[in-house]
């Protein structure tokens, strides 16, 4: 606010005045200043002065009247005056001054009007400046903001900075709200299984789900680590206020089962699916729980459930039981084969030093549990058969099984004396070739009275063989 005090007196064509100037600024007491001032004037000499209040906004008196709100102009009498300035808001100035001399300069200062404002930023904390000067940080007060223009600027980190101008009027009160705009990206991260590690650009960030803010614009990988399961890994670019979501799936790492059974062999089956004779190893194995099943001829087959962790290397022993017997057989004579159904199993043997008529005891193993037909054969006999029953890990002992002679002819022998004799073979021996030509009768037949000697073929048809 500015105010002017003319005053005048003639010399000839020339005019002399003495001006008195009255500025507003906020906060500063009165002050009056006289600047020096020539002789006293006479009565003659002194003139009516102008007070001229040119700008500003208050009430104006002069030595107590009320002229008005300014601007105004009044014209004062020489000598001594108090001039008040009134202000809508803030308290009353005086200056006190004495017109009519050659020249005088009073100066005072006065509180302008003032707007109470409030400013409120988001983010709290976010620094304030008030036309280029710093205010504090975000919530603050400003109680006297001068009438007028004025311009607040904002910081936070992590924000792009705002700004805020206007025109300010008093008394009226302001309230100055702003929301920053996030100068970084946010990110959602879930995944599968939930609870993995995640780091953003390389930092530990927390579990899944989790939602991670400031997440500074640009290039951003994020990896999700989970025990047992591969590395999750994306790489993404980001804007500043983004908000990203982002679900991995993190794949088991394959584990692998290490079988052995016992006795080696078994034939391995890996959820009803053959993998092969044990011992082996089944690599790549998805993780959880898997159905073992072993198979062994002669032997009860096993399984059992298996639960494999990823990434584990399992081992899993089957101890097999066998689930055959055994039995042993002696015959007579020597020689015979025997067989179990239908399958030779094998033939009895001569004891050392002693005749073919009864044979040392063969042990025939491996035979399944259960009822078998068990036969014994030797050419020249008639075979033998004989139901059985073949308990686990027993041997059925059957003593010696004797046979009867079968006197199917299997030799013809021509002789020079003319005679043919049929039966069948026993032996050539000591210049003799002998034939059982009846049960229990054998006849020898010199070699050199021999002229041919047929072997009757099963099919019927005779073959010549030498004497």
């Amino acid at each position: 606010m500015e105010i002017s005090l003319f005053s005048f007196r003639r010399r000839g064509a020339a005019s002399l005045f003495a001006a008195v100037a009255i500025s507003a600024v906020a906060h500063f007491p009165a002050i009056a200043a006289a600047a020096p001032a020539g002789s006293a004037p006479n009565a003659a000499d002194r003139a009516p002065a102008l007070l001229s209040v040119s700008s500003g906004s208050a009430e104006i008196f002069v030595d107590g009247e009320r002229l008005g709100p300014s601007p105004v102009e009044a014209s004062l009498a020489p000598g001594r005056h108090v001039v008040g300035l009134h202000p809508k808001n803030g308290p009353a100035t005086f200056a006190e001054f004495e017109t009519g001399r050659d020249r005088s300069e009073h100066v005072f200062q006065v509180p302008p009007p003032t707007c109470p404002t409030l400013v409120s930023v988001e983010p709290e904390g976010a620094t304030v400046t008030l036309d280029g000067s710093f205010l504090g940080q975000a919530p603050v007060l400003v109680p006297q903001l001068p009438e007028g223009r004025h311009k607040f600027e904002f910081a936070a980190p992590g924000f792009k900075s705002g700004a805020f101008e206007d025109d300010f009027a008093a008394p009226e009160p302001r309230l100055v709200r702003i929301a920053l705009q996030p100068a970084t990206a946010s990110l959602e991260i879930s995944s599968e299984p939930a609870g993995a590690e995640v780091s953003v650009n390389g930092a530990p960030r927390g579990r899944s789900p989790i939602s991670v803010s400031s997440v500074p614009e640009g290039d951003v990988t994020v990896e999700v680590r989970a025990g047992g399961h591969s590395t999750w890994s994306r790489a993404l670019r980001v804007a500043a206020g983004d908000s990203v979501s982002l679900h991995a799936v993190l794949e088991p790492v394959p584990a692998a089962l290490a079988v052995v059974s016992i006795p080696d062999g078994a034939r391995v089956y890996l959820d009803d699916a053959f993998k092969g004779v044990a011992p082996l190893t089944v690599e790549n194995v998805a993780p959880g729980q898997h159905r073992v099943r072993v198979e062994l001829a002669d032997h009860d087959p096993m399984a059992r459930n298996v639960y494999l962790a990823a990434g584990s290397v399992a081992s899993e022993e089957f101890r097999l039981r066998g689930n055959v017997g055994s039995v042993r057989i002696a015959t007579s004579p020597a020689g015979a084969v025997v067989s179990v159904d239908s399958r030779p199993r094998g033939t009895t043997a001569v004891a050392a030093n002693a005749s073919d008529a009864v044979s040392d005891a063969l042990v025939v193993s491996g035979i399944p549990v259960g009822e078998h037909t068990l036969a014994v054969s030797r050419p020249g006999w008639k075979p033998l058969e004989r139901q059985i029953v073949v308990e686990r890990d027993k041997t059925l002992d059957l003593g010696t099984v004797s046979l009867k002679r079968s006197l199917v002819p299997d030799t013809i022998v021509e002789t020079r004396s003319g005679g043919t004799v049929q039966g069948v073979f026993i032996e050539k021996a000591d210049g003799f070739y002998r034939l059982e030509t009846q049960q229990g009768v054998i006849r020898s037949i010199p070699l050199g009275d021999i002229v041919r000697i047929r072997l009757i073929r099963s099919d019927g048809n005779h073959v010549d063989s030498e004497p």
